[in-house]
Formats: C-alpha cells, structure tokens, sequence
C-alpha cells in the first residue's frame, strides 16, 4: 500500500516529460493508493503556480483540478494530517535527515499510517529512507 505524495499525482495529471509514467502507476496502484489533506493543499498550490507561470493554461488547469477531484471521489484513499503527523515531522526535519519540512509532513503520514511513500522526488525518496521508512521512487518502479 502506498502513499502517494504530490510530485506524482502533478506529474500524473499535468502534461510534463514523465506524464505517461506517472499515469501508469497510478492506475496500476490505485487499489492501494492513499492521499492526504496536505496533498490537496499541495496539488491546488502547484497548478496554480503552474497557472501563473504559463506553464498551464485556464482550460489545462481546470482540467487537472477536476481530474484530482474524481480521482479522490473514486479511488484515492483520503487520510487525514494529525497532531501527531506533525510533530513527527518536526522531529524529522530536526534529525539532520535532508528533507523539506513539507516532504517531511509526507514522510511522517506514510509513517503514521505504515504506508510505503511513493514520489517523483528523488531527495524526498532518499531523506525517507535515511529515516529507516520504505520509500519508493517512481523513475525506479517503472
């Protein structure tokens, strides 16, 4: 069971160089596929960047939007950010691991709910596993 994190879910439904990868896994994981609330938090603030920058357009970013909507209504699993989650997180950033405090937060909701972290972010990938958590990257699951 997996963990995704937001690199893979922008990358899955955004038109970037490994989108089609991206969207392979997915569908091959969603069984299994669990999301939280900072994703959501994530995802909205990526397509807007994306938005601002030209990267995306009205139509291709309203697109994405509802694309995450139904993959949460169908078959993403949402879990909740806990107290807990957070301190974990905040023990993780203080532990000289190399992860954001972001990428942290995801390390720690993988850990709460024992869940294998899935990303495209290689750093993220391997300050997860310097904590000991099981952690894939996507380029490697491929």
């Amino acid at each position: 069971m997996h963990y995704i994190d937001t690199s893979v879910l922008v990358t899955a439904l955004t038109a970037e160089p490994k989108t089609s990868t991206a969207r392979q896994w997915l569908f091959a994981n969603q069984d299994s596929a669990y999301i939280s609330d900072w994703v959501l938090t994530e995802f909205s603030g990526a397509v807007a960047l994306k938005l601002r920058i030209g990267a995306l357009s009205d139509e291709s970013s309203r697109a994405a939007r509802l694309a995450m909507t139904k993959l949460v209504k169908g078959s993403l699993i949402l879990l909740p950010v806990t107290r807990a989650c957070f301190n974990v997180a905040a023990e993780f950033c203080d532990s000289g691991a190399d992860l954001r405090s972001g990428d942290a937060l995801h390390a720690a909701i993988a850990q709460e709910y024992d869940l294998t972290l899935a990303s495209r972010d290689r750093g993220m990938v391997r300050g997860a596993r310097e904590l000991g958590l099981e952690a894939v990257l996507l380029e490697e699951a491929s």
